[in-house]
C-alpha cells in the first residue's frame, strides 16, 4: 500500500492502481477484510469518473461483501461505489440511491471524515440540471467538516466538485474563491491529479471569460498532463473546453483538438463531469458537452 500511495502521488497512476490491485488479491487470498477494502479504496483513488469502470465496481463489490470490514470504512465503500454506479448503463438511479443510503450511514457512525466522503458521493450523484440548490448545500457541508477536520483531501474534493455547482448557478465570484482554495491546496501537496483538475477548471474560467487563448492553452496542458498520468478522460476533458470556444468562432483549432477527438471517440459511454458548469457558459449547450 505504501508503495502504491507514493507512486499516486508523484503521479504515477498506472503502476499505483497496479500496486493496489495486487494487494487486493493477496487480501482475498489470506481473508483480510479490512486491508481489501482499504485497497479497493485506493484504486478508486486512481480514477477519474468519465466512464464506467468494471475492475473497480468488482473490487469494491467484493469489499462491500466482506463480513470483517467496519462500519465506517463500509459507508467509505458504499460511497464509493455509488460514484462508480453513476458511469454504468441505466446507474443513475442505483448511484443516487446508494449515495443516500452512505449519507445516512455515515450521520449514524458519527465519524465526520466518512460523512464528509457520503456528502462528496451525494453530491456527484445528483449532478445534471436538476438538484442544484441541494448539491450546493451538500458540497459546502462536506467544505465545512473538511475545514474542520483540516482534511485536505476532503477538502480538495469540496471545492472540486463546488466549482460546477458555482457555474452553473452563475456564481462566478464562486467560482473564482472555490478555485483558489483548490489551487491553493493542489500547489502545496505538489499532487499532479489535483493540478490536473485545476487546470481543467482554470481552462473552464478562462472560456467563461471569453479568453479563447487561455482557454486553448489550459486545454493543450490538461490534455498532455492528464495523458501523462495516465487518465483516460484527458482527451475527453481537453475536446469538451476547446469545442465550445470553436464553435463561437467558427473554426476549430485543429492541432490542439485533432488527436483529442479521436481519442475520445475511442471511449465508450463517456460524460463530462464539467457538463453542468458548461451551462453556465453563453453558447454551451448539453451538445457542444
Amino acid at each position: 500500500m505504501s508503495l502504491g500511495r507514493s507512486l499516486l502521488k508523484c503521479g504515477q497512476i498506472a503502476a499505483a492502481r497496479r500496486c493496489f490491485e495486487r494487494v487486493a488479491l493477496h487480501a482475498q487470498a489470506v481473508v483480510d477484510d479490512a486491508l481489501l477494502a482499504e485497497a479497493a479504496l485506493a484504486i478508486g483513488d486512481t480514477i477519474a469518473e468519465v466512464a464506467a469502470d468494471a475492475g473497480l465496481i468488482r473490487m469494491l463489490d467484493d469489499a462491500l461483501a466482506a463480513p470483517g470490514v467496519t462500519d465506517g470504512v463500509r459507508v467509505r465503500l458504499q460511497a464509493r461505489r455509488a460514484i462508480a454506479a453513476y458511469r454504468t448503463a441505466d446507474g443513475k438511479d442505483d448511484a443516487q440511491r446508494r449515495s443516500k443510503d452512505a449519507v445516512a450511514g455515515g450521520r449514524l457512525v458519527a465519524d465526520d471524515g466518512v460523512l464528509g466522503a457520503a456528502l462528496i458521493a451525494r453530491q456527484f450523484t445528483l449532478r445534471g440540471p436538476d438538484h442544484l440548490a441541494e448539491r450546493i448545500a451538500i458540497g459546502e457541508e462536506a467544505s465545512e467538516i473538511a475545514a474542520r477536520l483540516c482534511d485536505d483531501d476532503l477538502r480538495f474534493r469540496s471545492h472540486q466538485w463546488l466549482i460546477p455547482e458555482r457555474f452553473q448557478a452563475g456564481d462566478i465570484d464562486g467560482v473564482r474563491v472555490e478555485l483558489a482554495a483548490a489551487t491553493a491546496i493542489a500547489d502545496a501537496s505538489r499532487d499532479p491529479l489535483r493540478r490536473w483538475w485545476v487546470t481543467i477548471f482554470n481552462g473552464l474560467l478562462a472560456g467563461f471569460s471569453g479568453d479563447d487563448g487561455e482557454t486553448e492553452r489550459c486545454a493543450v496542458e490538461g490534455g498532455a498532463l492528464g495523458r501523462r498520468l495516465g487518465q483516460p478522460a484527458a482527451d475527453v476533458y481537453q475536446v469538451a473546453q476547446l469545442v465550445p470556444g470553436a464553435a463561437g468562432r467558427r473554426r476549430l483549432p485543429g492541432r490542439a483538438i485533432g488527436p483529442a477527438v479521436l481519442a475520445v471517440r475511442t471511449t465508450p459511454g463517456a460524460g463530462f463531469p464539467t457538463q453542468s458548469a458548461g451551462r453556465a457558459v453563453p453558447g454551451v449547450t448539453d451538445a457542444t458537452v
